[in-house]
């Protein structure tokens, strides 16, 4: 759960750093260059890291979410459809998965992909969106474990089947403020979905740019009302993950 809420807010933040209208300091082929030596064997990652520290904090200025275009992000979420989801619209297998050659080939696929429709779209996409969407894909940069397409709608989607399906592996402990009873998870995915209506992108969440507000209202309700869900006074909050098959979750 913790992996899916910290996910669905940093992903805007993501998004509007790929839309930042300073000039990187990196071209885009070299930027790829970087990227790739990531993978050379007995490559020197710390080294690596520290050769990309200028372009790390360029990236970390945000910019406009308003320059991305509804129409923009349907073509990039085709990318996600088409690559990670099967005729049925389940994910494939690799996704999310650590040290998984699959997840790391798709990936590959699914960024050359979204990198076509930044090109083919230069008109209606941030001015850098190629350079800093091809950094931004130097997931080893971003402190994750395996690869991590963007939080388009669909991408959103499939978090949000996923944690409905593992809910019930989850028990939790609480405890009591100011009087009132309120579970961590509760807590967090209520301050998303406060971001939801409150920031200034939140006109554009029924246009299939990011994640709708059934899906913020569901998994609030999973962790509200679900019976599985044990509370007990006067303990400090914590999650166990009592059925951890999904590899992704990240519960502290």
């Amino acid at each position: 759960m913790q992996f899916v809420a910290e996910f669905i807010v940093e992903s805007v933040d993501y998004l509007e750093r790929i839309a930042n209208a300073e000039p990187p300091p990196l071209e885009f082929d070299e930027i790829e260059r970087i990227k790739f030596s990531f993978d050379a064997p007995n490559a020197d990652k710390a080294a690596i890291r520290e050769s990309l520290q200028e372009m790390e904090v360029t990236f970390r200025q945000p910019g406009d979410l308003s320059s991305w275009t509804p129409e923009l992000f349907d073509n990039i979420d085709d990318c996600f459809v088409n690559n990670y989801l099967d005729k049925n619209g389940d994910p494939v297998p690799c996704l999310f998965f650590p040290d998984n050659p699959d997840n790391l080939n798709t990936f590959r696929t699914y960024c050359s992909d979204v990198d076509d429709v930044l090109r083919l779209h230069a008109e209606s996409a941030p001015t850098y969106a190629r350079e800093y969407f091809s950094y931004y894909t130097i997931w080893q940069m971003r402190g994750w474990s395996f690869p991590v397409p963007l939080g388009t709608a669909s991408v959103v989607g499939v978090l949000n089947k996923m944690a409905m399906q593992v809910r019930e592996g989850f028990s939790e402990v609480s405890f009591v403020y100011h009087g009132l009873r309120e579970s961590s998870l509760t807590a967090r995915f209520k301050v998303i979905s406060w971001l939801a209506s409150s920031v200034s992108w939140a006109p554009r969440l029924n246009s299939k740019v990011f994640i709708s507000r059934d899906q913020y209202d569901s998994m609030i309700d999973a962790v509200t009302y679900d019976p599985t869900i044990k509370m007990h006074s006067g303990m400090q909050k914590k999650v166990v993950a009592v059925l951890p098959f999904i590899p992704f979750f990240s519960v502290r």
